[in-house]
């Protein structure tokens, strides 16, 4: 599995805080953002639930392995 060199910095933060899954109440600006209306999943969110979902989100630390 490849990821994004930058990354790594908040990918180590994530295991660091060891964020379970589910995440239990999400936090504006930590997890998710607003923009246009609609929810904005952040990087933090993403290591969180730990693997690419495939739908080409925006801050996907996961170089979007799982997307078609």
């Amino acid at each position: 599995m490849s990821v994004k060199t930058d990354s790594l910095d908040s990918r180590q933060q994530s295991r660091d805080d060891k964020e379970s899954w589910p995440i239990a109440e999400l936090k504006e600006n930590v997890h998710y953002y607003m923009e246009d209306g609609l929810m904005v999943l952040t990087e933090a969110y993403h290591l969180a639930r730990g693997s690419c979902c495939g739908n080409a989100c925006r801050h996907c630390p996961f170089d979007h392995i799982n997307v078609r």
